[in-house]
């Protein structure tokens, strides 16, 4: 609520209190100024909307943990990517780390 007060929309992936990931992005609607420079000088946009966002990846090992997100903003994608490191090297999850990697 507190994202949206501010003139910030968000997209997110997991679930509530567990593994999540989420990108915020500033919400076209309001009038806050981004700032672009182009040849005729400095113009103001409002805001880009997120298009093809991407939950999830193909061959993902863990398929039921949220740990990546992406978007794309314009001609760039932005990638958020939760990655814990919390685990004893003997464990399945940390063998399934070094497959990645």
């Amino acid at each position: 609520m507190e994202l949206r007060a501010a003139g910030y929309g968000s997209i997110t992936y997991g679930k509530k209190g567990y593994n999540r990931v989420a990108i915020p992005y500033r919400d076209p609607t309001k009038k806050l100024g981004l700032f672009t420079q182009d040849e005729t000088g400095l113009n103001i946009i409002h805001g880009i909307i997120p298009i093809n966002v991407q939950k999830d990846f193909t061959g993902n090992p863990l398929p039921n943990e949220a740990r990546i997100i992406s978007a794309c903003f314009g001609n760039f994608r932005l990638v958020n990517l939760y990655v814990v490191n919390g685990v004893d090297i003997q464990s399945e999850q940390f063998k399934i780390k070094q497959t990645l990697m």
